[in-house]
């Protein structure tokens, strides 16, 4: 299927392929692999029993699922329907499931069953929910549905173009999130740009291992490939140990992966086999500078860097053709990008400023936040969506990703970028995660503070005397945390304001003292 031939409905690419060549395998899981006719079969068995139990079009269908082929059938299902799909971080419970499933006023929930017990102690508070299936588990869950018991024929086709077909919930990294209404043609636009700028063939075969919940493995790990006529693996999640065997193992291409990801990937022991395989890109977003060029050279993957948001979508690629490492790329035909003050004026090119931008087509931004009327208006001021990051543009156009609003520092009057710090500290070979972030200064504004992952034998003043020969002195972090582990979210985006929050703890080594 040519790129642009989108269609106007989330499901007809892989309508295309059926009738294309129906008995050619799309997806493979480690348990089967499924054609497009097998496929689409799940897909409509699913949507018939969903509408069998009353799900109607613009209803909310919840999936609290892990990664299997069982997500992408009962995804397919429920937009076939009309109705609107709501992924659920798995790690949710209690009152941050709650309010994600009252929130996105959800009517059905189809959830494993190990996660059932989270739901039925929520469900008091949603009065909206009528109905629970469960996967897996015992052969009954009394008073619940099987998913594998639903059965029907879908009486009709609805939702198309921008009508909604998915309630995406931020990822939290900075608070409570928001629920991104996604229409139809966001998914079919994202698809084709993710082609395209991985050159995504029928030839192509995409590891997904990110969790199937989160924007990025639907859009990059599933859709692209399914537009471009290739096939999918789905892995149930990330494995630094086992990643290079899977990629042999199954003739990977391509796979999309954070920064962490390419981190944790990069820090292993070199290995006579680290080219040993098919992999020819990554969609690697966030790539740390440090080690870019350094994982190309090793691993020989062309890593595609790139800059975009659950609200917006993909808005930067690096070219294919014309890679500058450090850089998230060019902004694609979608979407017009600058960079204001704030104010709301243009800057220049090398200026610093928030990362603003705005569609050239129709549906390929969110429709706005559900229920959340106010924070829409406040996202999309003087007709320019607000990303709340901030950027530079040089003079070729190249987007230059400096942090997020809120963890930018500013310390005696100078700005700090939290990923220049991080960068600099990753150089180190004994650290192996670091969060930098601002804390209140008695000074006034703020100092740097490190929570640093390590491996043993770090001091804290060896940590500084690495900093000093690498940062400008205004840089170096007055306060080092080592920690087990850095709070992250299920698609491991470390949550700062988690850190934040915390402050300087007793635990906490101080420069100045």
């Amino acid at each position: 299927m040519a790129v642009d031939e989108l269609g106007t409905r989330l499901v007809d690419p892989l309508l295309h392929w059926l009738e294309e060549d129906p008995a050619r395998t799309f997806l493979r899981t480690p348990e089967r692999t499924w054609s497009y006719e097998e496929l689409w079969a799940e897909c409509r068995r699913i949507a018939g029993g969903l509408e069998s139990l009353g799900v109607a079009p613009g209803d909310r269908v919840a999936l609290l699922l892990d990664n299997h082929a069982d997500f992408v059938a009962t995804w397919f299902g429920t937009v076939h329907l009309g109705a609107v799909m709501v992924p659920v971080n798995t790690a949710f419970h209690g009152a941050s499931l709650s309010y994600v499933l009252g929130q996105s006023g959800a009517t059905t929930v189809v959830t494993e069953h190990q996660y059932l017990d989270r739901v039925d102690a929520v469900r008091a508070e949603l009065p909206d929910l009528r109905t629970v299936v469960v996967r897996g588990g015992p052969a009954d869950a009394p008073g619940h549905p099987m998913l594998t018991e639903l059965a029907g024929e879908p009486t009709a086709r609805h939702g198309a173009g921008g009508d909604p077909a998915a309630i995406v919930y931020t990822s939290g990294t900075t608070g409570r999130s928001k629920g991104v209404v996604i229409p139809h043609r966001y998914y079919l636009q994202m698809a084709r740009t993710n082609g395209r700028a991985m050159r995504l063939t029928r030839d192509d075969v995409y590891y997904t291992c990110l969790p199937l919940f989160h924007g990025m493995a639907q859009l990059s790990g599933t859709m692209g490939p399914l537009l471009a006529g290739g096939q999918v693996v789905v892995v149930p999640r990330f494995s630094v140990s086992r990643f290079w065997t899977d990629c042999r193992d199954h003739a990977v291409t391509g796979f999309g992966a954070i920064a962490a990801m390419t981190s944790m990937l990069f820090k292993q022991a070199p290995d006579a086999r680290d080219r040993d395989h098919r992999v020819r890109f990554a969609f690697a977003v966030a790539v740390p500078a440090s080690i870019e060029a350094a994982f190309e050279r090793r691993f020989g993957v062309r890593l595609i860097n790139g800059f975009g948001m659950t609200e917006a979508g993909q808005m930067t690629y690096m070219p294919y053709d014309a890679p500058r490492p450090g850089t998230c790329g060019k902004p694609v035909d979608l979407y017009q990008l600058e960079i204001h003050d704030p104010a709301d004026h243009p800057l220049p090119p090398g200026e610093v400023g928030e990362i603003v931008v705005r569609p050239t087509a129709p549906s390929v931004t969110m429709s706005g936040y559900h229920d959340m009327p106010e924070q829409t208006l406040s996202s999309w001021r003087n007709l320019w969506l607000h990303t709340g990051d901030l950027g530079r543009l040089d003079q070729d156009g190249y987007l230059y990703f400096v942090d997020r609003n809120k963890d930018a520092i500013r310390r005696r009057g100078e700005n700090i970028s939290s990923l220049e710090v991080e960068a600099a500290l990753l150089q180190h070979d004994d650290i192996l995660e670091v969060a930098a972030y601002p804390v209140p200064s008695e000074l006034g504004e703020d100092d740097v503070m490190v929570a640093v992952v390590s491996r043993p034998g770090l001091t804290a003043a060896g940590l500084w005397t690495h900093c000093r020969a690498v940062l400008p002195s205004f840089a170096v972090p007055r306060y080092v945390r080592f920690v087990d582990a850095l709070p992250k979210t299920p698609t491991q985006k470390v949550e700062k304001y988690r850190l934040r929050a915390e402050a300087v703890t007793g635990d906490t080594a101080d420069a100045s003292g």
